[in-house]
């Protein structure tokens, strides 16, 4: 339901600015907020696969828990000097220096989309489609779908869990399953029983929205490439059939419940992309010269 407010409130955008600018002007200011929607669209996908992927880097944590390792590291060791004291206090700030790390990384990954987005920005008032920065626009748009594809399709092969939660549930089960009273023991592995099942259940569904957010993306994106390629002969009643029927479609996107068969569509649209000739020359050029 939200993903169609969204749609409806951005089409009404896309219709209103129609409505106040010129033929020229108002096709290209509409590829423009078509722009704006693929960098959105694409920004969330990274952050879903950006928290998966801390997930299943993650260390165990609980603060309870970091206290009483804390404890024992100080009971083992003899004295206690500065050198020792650090190390100590550094096996907690591995795990953060670890998330930085991958932060970065993503966040390199995300100014690629702000990149495509600034090209449309810098567009002179009186020529928003300038051939040259079009051309650049079109190979960004065309590359950047294919990756959210691919990021869509890495997600369906590789098994990314929440390694932290997964650690403490099998510290669990083993002080359970040392419990001598057989009731008592059976009721706390009955309870680790449940934590299991619900942790598969957010595990797969944390998976499945970031596919479907990417392939989300990936409509958005190809939408920005097609209206680049058919600027020319389309009329701007054409272009805002082709943003209204897309748009609607990435709002049904998130209500998709199997994932899996909607990936295996986009994975023949990457193949038609990469068999076309068109889209075939702008995939084997650099973005950046």
């Amino acid at each position: 339901m939200k993903g169609k407010f969204q749609f409806f409130y951005f089409f009404i955008a896309v219709f209103v600015l129609v409505l106040n600018t010129g033929c020229n002007r108002e096709k290209a200011e509409a590829i423009k907020m078509a722009a704006e929607k693929f960098r959105i669209e694409a920004s969330a996908a990274i952050e879903e696969i950006n928290n998966l992927f801390l997930l299943s880097l993650s260390m165990p944590y609980e603060e309870g828990e970091e206290i009483n390792k804390i404890a024992l590291d100080l009971e083992r060791e003899g004295q206690i000097d500065a050198e020792k004291l650090s190390f100590i206090m550094g096996e907690a700030g591995i795990g953060r220096a670890t998330e930085e790390k991958v932060n970065q990384e993503f966040e390199k990954i995300k100014q690629g989309y702000y990149q495509f987005e600034v090209i449309f920005r810098s567009f002179p008032k009186g020529s928003l489609l300038a051939v040259e920065a079009v051309k650049k626009a079109e190979k960004h748009a065309i590359n950047l779908t294919v990756q959210m594809i691919n990021f869509a399709d890495f997600l369906k092969k590789y098994p990314l869990q929440f390694t932290g939660r997964r650690s403490l549930i099998i510290e669990k089960i083993t002080e359970a399953k040392l419990i001598q009273d057989q009731n008592l023991r059976r009721e706390k592995l009955s309870l680790i029983a449940k934590s299991i099942v619900q942790l598969r259940y957010e595990e797969q569904k944390a998976k499945k929205e970031a596919i479907l957010q990417c392939l989300k993306a990936a409509e958005a994106g190809k939408l920005v490439a097609e209206l680049i390629r058919d600027y020319d002969s389309l009329s701007i009643e054409e272009l805002l059939g082709s943003i209204r029927s897309t748009l609607s479609f990435i709002a049904e996107i998130s209500s998709n419940r199997d994932a899996v068969s909607l990936l295996e569509r986009y994975k023949s649209v990457e193949t038609a992309i990469k068999e076309d000739p068109y889209w075939k020359a702008i995939l084997s050029e650099k973005i950046i010269k």
